[in-house]
């Protein structure tokens, strides 16, 4: 869970760099600043606390099963709510793209919201990957 909740925090980030390129913008740099990823962070830590001590002293694999698809469905929910508030800021011109030059020798490359979106739900999806079934065998009104 630790690690899912590190990838996700990564997931975002990367929307949040990728929609600044849409802007015309540098990303956030590693080493400065607060990224959305923290946010992340911040949102997932009482979850994966909380299933941490529902889980002690459990051993029925079932309920262990259970438990991560539950904590997973809410990282899915919480991810996406910061996601989104990365995406509804976004201006309408970012829809259109910018496109940056990679380097001498190196094609352009255009950055777009749409890719950037879809790239965020891919890597979630990959990452939370019960849940992400569940959604797929189960689908509901609010499948984000």
């Amino acid at each position: 869970m630790a690690e899912q909740a590190e990838q996700l925090a990564m997931a975002v980030n990367h929307l949040s760099a990728d929609l600044r390129r849409a802007l015309g913008s540098e990303p956030i740099p590693w080493d400065k600043g607060q990224r959305p990823g923290e946010l992340v962070l911040h949102a997932l830590d009482p979850l994966v606390r909380r299933l941490l001590a529902g889980m002690r002293g459990v051993e029925d694999l079932e309920r262990i099963e259970a438990g991560q698809l539950a904590w997973e469905q809410l990282a899915w929910r919480r991810t996406w709510e910061i996601a989104d508030r990365l995406l509804q800021a976004v201006p309408v011109g970012a829809f259109m793209g910018r496109s940056i030059t990679q380097g001498e020798g190196k094609p352009e490359r255009t950055y777009r919201v749409s890719p950037a979106e879809a790239s965020f739900l891919r890597r979630r999806a990959e990452i939370l990957h019960r849940a992400a079934a569940a959604r797929r065998d189960h689908p509901g009104p609010d499948d984000q």
